[in-house]
C-alpha cells in the first residue's frame, strides 16, 4: 500500500484514496503522452515475405489436391453382395412332442432318487 494513513475515519481515508488515484492518473497520462510522441517518430516498414512462405503458399493447393486424390483411391471398394439362403427353420416343439409322447417328461427318477434322462428323448 502507499504511505501511512493520515486519517483514521472513513471520510479521511476516502479523501486519501482519491489523492492517490489522482497521482496515479497523472502518471498514466504522462506515460500515454510519452508513448504517443515516440510512436509519431517511429516508422514501420513492411517486410517482404520469406521465399519459403511464398513457396508454401504456391505448393499448398497442389498438396491438398494430391491428398484428396490419394484418399479417394485408397478407399476400398465394397465386396459384391451375395444373397445367402435363409437359415433353416427349427421344427416346432408341438410336432416333436406329438411324435414322442413318452418325452412329455424327458426324465425319470431311479430307485436311488437320481434324475436320469430318457435316451429316446435326447435325440
Amino acid at each position: 500500500m502507499g504511505p501511512e494513513r493520515l486519517f483514521r475515519d472513513e471520510t479521511g481515508a476516502a479523501l486519501e484514496r482519491v489523492a492517490e488515484l489522482e497521482d496515479e492518473n497523472a502518471r498514466l497520462r504522462a506515460e500515454i503522452e510519452r508513448l504517443r510522441n515516440a510512436s509519431s517518430t517511429v516508422r514501420v516498414v513492411p517486410r517482404s515475405p520469406s521465399p519459403w512462405v511464398i513457396l508454401g503458399m504456391a505448393a499448398a493447393p497442389a498438396f491438398v489436391g494430391i491428398v484428396l486424390i490419394a484418399a479417394s483411391l485408397a478407399q476400398p471398394t465394397p465386396p459384391p453382395r451375395v444373397e445367402s439362403p435363409p437359415p433353416p427353420r427349427a421344427p416346432r416343439v408341438a410336432k416333436i412332442q406329438a411324435a414322442k409322447p413318452e418325452c412329455a417328461v424327458p426324465y425319470y427318477v431311479d430307485r436311488d432318487g437320481v434324475k436320469r434322462y430318457k435316451p429316446a428323448c435326447l435325440r
